[in-house]
């Protein structure tokens, strides 16, 4: 589960300890390392997500493969956004997907390719059944990228910001 993914535009890179830790150092670390352009605002989430994988990783190797990944344009040579699971299966072999891809990039199929990319790899672990997702609760490019990728809108939640969710999910 922590080996590169690569589709016909993207290569999806599994952060490790030393490429959290480095990503969490800042951009030009982040872009000696990786050898690509780094934009400025590449994530909407900053660090915090790079910190809390850490944290799972350094506490369960078994973490490895299931937190952040980045997504780097081929053509391009240009890190374009993140992605990943929320952590490995749970007992019922479900995992859960998010991605995001920076403006310049978007409304191209690289979020529909991208998440793609994200099922087809959890899927390749036998222990993975169902992959669910969260959107806001209208229709936007997430909501399209699920539905071309075989999701079905499985519900409405309220987050932990009073806020609507859609709950999607594909089964195996």
């Amino acid at each position: 589960m922590s080996q590169k993914i690569e589709t016909t535009h993207l290569l999806v890179i599994p952060c490790d300890k030393l490429f959290l830790e480095t990503a969490i150092e800042g951009n030009a670390a982040l872009e000696k390392y990786l050898k690509v352009l780094v934009p400025e605002k590449w994530t909407d989430f900053g660090t915090r997500p790079f910190k809390y994988a850490l944290q799972k990783i350094k506490a369960d190797e078994n973490e490895k493969g299931w937190w952040t990944y980045v997504s780097i344009h081929k053509k391009d040579n240009v890190l374009i956004g993140s992605c990943g699971y929320k952590g490995k299966p749970d007992a019922d072999g479900t995992v859960e997907i998010g991605y995001e891809i920076i403006k310049p990039y978007r409304n191209q199929g690289l979020g529909t390719e991208l998440a793609k990319a994200l099922v087809m790899n959890a899927f390749t672990n036998p222990s993975v059944k169902v992959i669910k997702a969260y959107t806001l609760a209208k229709d936007n490019a997430s909501t399209r990228i699920l539905t071309k990728n075989g999701f079905l809108k499985k519900g409405e939640i309220d987050d932990v910001a009073n806020e609507k969710l859609w709950r999607w999910e594909l089964k195996k």
